[in-house]
């Protein structure tokens, strides 16, 4: 397999929020000078012997792969380190400098047929940031976690404004690993048996909406991990503009009547379990359950953008019923939370001591994970 999306995806605003605990002058140039034109420099977080600015992650060298003091301060990537049940080696932050760009070059034996898988979870990019992979574009996101086979020809091109900055992890395979990967579908195998909805979703699924309010509930869907796509839908659906399609949302601007719709349909996706979302299709057909959670969803992420919630909740939607919502929800009769909660997304209110951090409406994670606990 040449790059896979593994099934794991990560907060974007806690990986960020953890970059501010790296002071400007931890950041050193990469050891490759003849590899890159600008800049592009890395942080280690683990390394030989747990050094400071050990960015090199020497195969032959005698040395234990050891914390360092940055990843002390990070709070958020610990947690992401977690979730990979295999030995870790080198974790970096790489970060590519707006205008810089890597030239083509391969990483010999860098990758799972020879036991070293290295795993890119992007925290800084955008849509003028492009990774090609032998010729081939691969479209990672912000939050999502990507297998790459390094011993391929590969380069990469930041012809943005903002520095691009990836976590980059290198793993030691095992059983759990192996698993994983199985699990994964390499994005090749898409493009091949492609649909012609699914061929939008990968042409358009980085386009600009003309309508300011849709253009920004948008951007946030796709910073928390989700597809947003323009495309023609030749019929109405149920909620008008919009259609979900392998776990990702078309959008056609000229049918869509209420932006504060693309919310609640998202938070049909965020709340199902990640195995369902790329098979669900047309209506979300959620239960009962998951119907009020996507409410309670679609609540937070209104308050969390600082939009009225009026506009998730208009007078066309929910059978009538949106000024009822509306009221209890304003006046704190939430329902739906227990369920966020037990998927691992917030913590109800009444239960908040026992946690850190805020409650419902504040969201710990915007996407269910792979794994939750009741607490």
């Amino acid at each position: 397999m040449k790059s896979v999306r593994l099934p794991l995806t990560f907060d974007p605003g806690r990986l960020r929020a953890d970059l501010e605990a790296v002071d400007a002058d931890e950041w050193a140039a990469h050891f490759n000078a003849s590899y890159y034109d600008g800049e592009w420099s890395g942080v280690a977080l683990r390394a030989i012997e747990g050094a400071a600015r050990g960015l090199y992650p020497d195969p032959t060298a005698s040395g234990h792969f050891v914390d360092t003091p940055v990843l002390a301060r990070m709070p958020y990537v610990q947690i992401v380190l977690a979730a990979f049940e295999c030995p870790l080696d080198s974790v970096r932050l790489l970060k590519l400098t707006a205008g810089s760009s890597i030239q083509e070059h391969r990483d010999f034996e860098l990758n799972h047929e020879h036991g070293q898988v290295r795993v890119h979870i992007p925290i800084v990019t955008n849509d003028d940031v492009a990774f090609f992979l032998d010729g081939e574009l691969v479209p990672m996101r912000i939050g999502e976690a990507w297998y790459l086979d390094l011993e391929l020809r590969h380069r990469v091109d930041n012809r943005s404004d903002e520095d691009r900055i990836h976590l980059v992890i290198d793993c030691v395979a095992n059983v759990w690993l192996d698993r994983l990967l199985a699990s994964a579908v390499e994005p090749e195998l898409v493009r091949t048996t492609a649909t012609r909805t699914e061929t939008v979703l990968l042409r358009n699924e980085h386009a600009k909406f003309a309508d300011g309010a849709t253009q920004r509930i948008v951007g946030f869907i796709r910073d928390i991990g989700l597809t947003v796509a323009a495309g023609t839908l030749d019929e109405p659906g149920a909620v008008p503009g919009i259609r979900i399609e392998h776990g990702a949302l078309v959008v056609d601007e000229s049918q869509l009547r209420f932006p504060g719709d693309l919310l609640h349909e998202a938070g049909h996706l965020a709340v199902a379990e990640p195995a369902r979302r790329p098979t669900m299709n047309g209506d979300a057909a959620s239960d009962g359950g998951e119907e009020m959670a996507s409410i309670a969803w679609s609540y937070a992420a209104a308050i969390h953008l600082g939009i009225d919630p009026a506009v998730v909740f208009h007078s066309d939607g929910y059978r009538g019923g949106s000024a009822a919502i509306l009221d209890n929800f304003t006046q704190g009769r939430y329902f739906g939370v227990p369920l966020l909660q037990w998927f691992g997304m917030t913590y109800e209110p009444n239960h908040a001591e026992k946690h850190p951090g805020e409650p419902f409406p504040a969201m710990r994670r915007w996407i269910r994970p792979e794994a939750f606990k009741i607490d």
